[in-house]
């Protein structure tokens, strides 16, 4: 028993430490808007990428281990390929189609699973998390087609006879449909409020660092704003 808890305080603690780690060496300075929104991607990426190392791993392992190859070769697949994402998601300036090709893949990640039943049906209740990482990741705007798409292909292989899907009772599917639609609404919402909250401040601030630059009378530039043109 004190093993265990001294096992799973190691892996809190480590855990913790590579997610600071990981964002100091991201952080910077951030000027645009855009830079701010792409360091906010490269943060998730990293941060799914850190978690992933210690779920996603495990579980493909342990799936192997138990014979349901293909499911532990599939997430071990996509935790490999995340990991190599996040490993140069420094380098790359434009995050929103690394992003989209991300909730792509964590879309069909969430259908495999919710199809599939992943071990013994309970694969959708893994989809919460990843449906709400996928919007998350591309932002409100494409997250609503994401939602919409994610919620209409989950409708049709749940009520329709295809002989691959889980077994789910009626009752579970309806539940599972509810739930989906309830928290990937609450997340497009809360994401539009982060986005319109996002958008005032930053105009705010352009306001007020044009006043800080320009004289008020003569509407020129000022020292600060010749200062600041030059370097």
């Amino acid at each position: 028993m004190e093993s265990a808890y001294k096992i799973f305080k190691f892996r809190s603690y480590a855990l913790t430490k590579i997610i600071v780690f990981s964002m100091e060496c991201v952080v910077g300075r951030l000027d645009t808007s855009e830079q701010i929104e792409n360091q906010r991607k490269r943060l998730l990426i990293i941060t799914f990428a850190v978690v992933g190392c210690f779920f996603l791993g495990p579980f493909g392992i342990l799936s192997i281990l138990k014979g349901r190859i293909y499911l532990g070769t599939v997430l071990l697949m996509f935790m490999g390929i995340v990991i190599a994402i996040a490993w140069n998601v420094k380098k790359i300036d434009q995050l929103q189609p690394i992003s989209t090709f991300i909730s792509s893949i964590l879309f069909v990640l969430a259908m495999y699973l919710l199809t599939l039943g992943g071990n013994e049906g309970t694969g959708a209740y893994w989809t919460y998390p990843i449906a709400m990482l996928m919007i998350f990741l591309v932002g409100p705007k494409v997250g609503f087609y994401f939602m919409a798409a994610y919620i209409l292909v989950s409708m049709v292989f749940l009520f329709g006879n295809f002989s691959f899907v889980f077994d789910y009772s009626a009752a579970h599917k309806i539940r599972i449909i509810a739930a989906t639609i309830s928290l990937l609404t609450l997340v497009i919402a809360s994401e539009w409020i982060r986005f319109g909250s996002y958008s005032a401040i930053s105009e705010i601030s352009k306001e007020h660092q044009s006043r800080a630059n320009t004289d008020s009378l003569t509407n020129v530039l000022n020292r600060h704003g010749l200062q600041g043109s030059l370097t």
